[in-house]
This record gives structure tokens, C-alpha cells and sequence, in this order.
């Protein structure tokens, strides 16, 4: 799959086609996560194609233990099943509802 398509500038991602880029299974579910432009069920697409190229795949662990002890694998499944959770609440909610969301990123201060 093409993961160019997810990113949000269109020139990066036409530099990166003319360079013939590939990315690193770690890239590539950040720059797919981090579309501005497509839908939930394009992302799920490219996610699963990145499952077909990776399956075994051991993610590389992040800061705050971000991918710690998952696989690409099982990192996507608890992403999918935190997913359709939300959005089953959304649905249960009716036609009538009205959703906002606020992130709040309590700073961590080095002593």
C-alpha cells in the first residue's frame, strides 16, 4: 500500500514517492494515524495492509512505554477494540447526539 496517501502534505509525500521511500512499520502507523483527510475505514484499510506486509512484527517501545510487549499484531487489535467501543457508545446515543472531545497533557517536570 501506498501510505504517501496518508500523509497531510502533499509535497512530502510526492518527494517520498519520487524517492521511492518505504517506511518502517512504526512510520507508517504514524503517518496513517496522523491523516487529517481520511476516514476511519480507509485508515482501518491501510492499518490491516500494514498487518498483511508486518505480521509479526515487534514494535520498538516509545517513551511513557508506548508499544511496550506488543506486536504490531496485538498493538492494533486493542487499538480496534478500544475503537469500535467508542464508536458503539457514540451509535447507542441516537441520531440526536451531539460529541466533543479535549485532550489535556499533564506536563512532566525532571527533577
Amino acid at each position: 500500500m501506498d501510505f504517501t496517501k496518508f500523509l497531510n502534505s502533499k509535497d512530502i509525500a510526492e518527494h517520498l514517492r519520487k524517492i521511492n521511500y518505504k517506511f518502517s512499520p512504526e512510520e507508517a502507523l504514524y503517518v496513517i494515524h496522523g491523516s487529517k483527510d481520511r476516514t476511519l475505514a480507509e485508515k482501518r484499510e491501510a492499518y490491516l495492509s500494514l498487518l498483511t506486509q508486518f505480521p509479526d512484527h515487534k514494535l520498538k517501545e516509545r517513551g511513557f512505554g508506548a508499544f511496550k510487549n506488543h506486536t504490531l499484531e496485538s498493538f492494533l487489535n486493542t487499538y480496534f477494540k478500544k475503537q469500535d467501543a467508542l464508536i458503539a457508545d457514540c451509535k447507542r446515543e441516537g441520531d440526536d447526539a451531539v460529541y466533543f472531545f479535549r485532550t489535556y497533557i499533564k506536563a512532566i517536570r525532571k527533577r
